[in-house]
């Protein structure tokens, strides 16, 4: 039996923590009190606080990267359920800091991005599809501000669609060719069927990143949804799977 020394009470030596620097090995305090002054001192001593767990985490990198990489794994949904939480009482803190990270950790975040998007690729493009579907006049707005925003951006991309149609071989679509093609389609989409009105983009059926030619065997008239769905996929590959093929 051992007697507090802050609440004076007689207990079981189990309800005290052990302390080697104590003379009979426990603390003077027992499990309870030293609870209730742990708090107090917090409270009044926030500023060391803040110091003390910093100096603690900067000699203790690896070790605590190693405790919350296993406890995430562990308490993952516990952990998901915290940070929404967290995430919907301080919003405008958690935009501020993830802005500020993405301008101090540039090659990280695109790093950790792109990694993200390989990982979960299906799920973000009917993410982006129904987003795009529900904001299609802030698209287009923060299209056209990005194009008045990085011009050298837009002449590499033009520039790079060249160059590929320079190696591909033929580079030989002329405007006439492209009137033909519009007119032969009633102005419609070779893929949805849809009229497009002055909507129309230059869609190649066999992609120039994969080594199809700018040239009118290769080209039909698409409307955008569909130009921007067909991406990088060849004719088979966009139509693989649809319920029908479009015929004229």
């Amino acid at each position: 039996m051992k007697q507090c020394s802050r609440c004076k009470q007689i207990k079981d030596e189990a309800a005290f923590h052990h302390c080697q620097r104590a003379v009979n090995g426990l603390y003077s305090y027992c499990k309870e009190c030293t609870a209730i002054a742990v708090r107090e001192y917090r409270k009044t001593h926030v500023l060391e606080q803040k110091e003390y767990k910093r100096r603690y985490r900067e000699r203790h990198q690896a070790e605590m990267r190693t405790y919350w990489h296993k406890y995430g794994e562990t308490h993952a949904v516990k952990r998901a359920i915290n940070w929404r939480k967290y995430c919907e009482t301080h919003a405008a803190e958690v935009a501020a800091y993830q802005r500020e990270y993405r301008k101090t950790h540039v090659a990280r975040k695109s790093e950790t991005d792109r990694e993200y998007y390989e990982k979960h690729r299906a799920k973000r493009l009917i993410y982006s599809r129904k987003y795009r579907a529900s904001h299609i006049d802030e698209v287009k707005a923060y299209k056209r501000q990005w194009y008045k925003d990085h011009p050298e951006k837009r002449g590499m991309c033009k520039q790079r669609r060249k160059n590929l149609a320079l190696l591909n071989g033929r580079n030989d679509l002329v405007p006439a060719q492209w009137v033909w093609l519009l007119d032969y389609f009633q102005n419609r989409c070779a893929y949805c069927l849809e009229p497009m009105g002055d909507d129309a983009t230059i869609d190649h059926m066999r992609p120039l990143c994969k080594g199809g030619e700018h040239t009118i065997s290769n080209i039909v008239p698409a409307c955008k949804q569909c130009n921007s769905k067909k991406g990088t996929k060849t004719l088979l590959e966009f139509l693989w799977g649809r319920d029908f093929i479009p015929q004229l």
